[in-house]
């Protein structure tokens, strides 16, 4: 296992998962029926993590990716953003995760499973908590993370281990729920209720929480903020969104609600694009497409994050 080396320390830490969101180029119901795909670098701590430093903030990722084509491809756009990757690390054998996404009619998308492969066998999975540099929590202020790293035991373990770090050093914790079932089909029928179990537990280290409205639906059975803090007494602020339709809050007992606005999409843009760049406060149009050749048959690139 190898780590990569950043002269930076940086105030925010995203920890977790980066990897490949293999889209359908046209609506389709079975992996089977897709003709082409294209592909755009995912992983919402990753996304984060360039969201910030294109705000001007100082950031790092921590997490693991194959010695592959594409984590070759993930670092190189890491580095050439700006993001510091002290605490990358590589993993020798296992691969850089890609994910398989369909889409309807619509345009909604409805994540379909990984290349070849359970999900406990990806380089992410095997995130390692214990050889992650000292100087990565010099100054750090926040970490951010997910949930995902949960339903791997090595991630998990390391995901603890990060946080502790950070908690040691005075950063606050910031938790993205981002559930998302098939990261939880491991081979060892993890039923959906322990997932649950383990994710409630793993949010009482929160300070800020985000989640979606189905999400607080499947953990906490209730849309009521307020109540959620209650459970959770060391969160300082929950976001809650709903879609299109807008965001809900909760921060430091102030509560209240952010309508959705709309935005353009260019033909050359996905709905991951679009996030990528809404998070980053920018608009699709400012996101420049790179093409670029891909092993996979019948697979484009592109870099929403440039």
């Amino acid at each position: 296992m190898s780590t990569c080396f950043s002269p930076a320390s940086p105030s925010v830490l995203c920890v977790g998962e980066v990897l490949f969101d293999r889209i359908a180029d046209h609506p389709a119901e079975q992996v089977e029926a897709v003709t082409a795909w294209q592909s755009y670098p995912g992983g919402a701590p990753a996304n984060v993590a360039c969201a910030l430093v294109k705000l001007g903030t100082n950031s790092g990722f921590l997490g693991c990716m194959g010695a592959d084509e594409a984590g070759e491809d993930l670092r190189y756009l890491l580095s050439a953003i700006g993001v510091d990757l002290t605490g990358l690390q590589v993993h020798p054998t296992a691969p850089t995760r890609v994910v398989d996404v369909l889409r309807n009619a619509q345009g909604e998308r409805r994540f379909a499973g990984f290349q070849g492969r359970s999900t406990l066998g990806f380089a992410d999975a095997f995130f390692q908590g214990d050889v992650i540099p000292d100087r990565c929590f010099d100054a750090v202020q926040i970490l951010v993370t997910g949930t995902l790293g949960l339903a791997a035991p090595h991630s998990a373990q390391s995901l603890e281990m990060a946080i502790q770090r950070a908690r040691m050093a005075g950063a606050e914790i910031v938790v993205d729920v981002n559930w998302r079932p098939m990261f939880w089909e491991t081979g060892e029928t993890i039923a959906p209720s322990l997932a649950i179990t383990k994710i409630r537990h793993f949010l009482a280290q929160a300070h800020w929480l985000k989640l979606t409205d189905e999400e607080a639906d499947l953990l906490f059975h209730s849309q009521d903020l307020a109540q959620i803090q209650a459970d959770y007494p060391a969160l300082q602020g929950i976001l809650l969104t709903a879609g299109a339709a807008g965001c809900h809050y909760w921060i430091q007992g102030h509560q209240g609600w952010v309508a959705g606005s709309a935005m353009e999409f260019s033909r050359t843009c996905s709905r991951t694009c679009s996030t990528t760049a809404r998070r980053a406060h920018v608009t699709p149009a400012r996101c420049r497409k790179v093409s670029g050749s891909c092993a996979r048959s019948g697979c484009r690139k592109t870099w929403p994050w440039r």
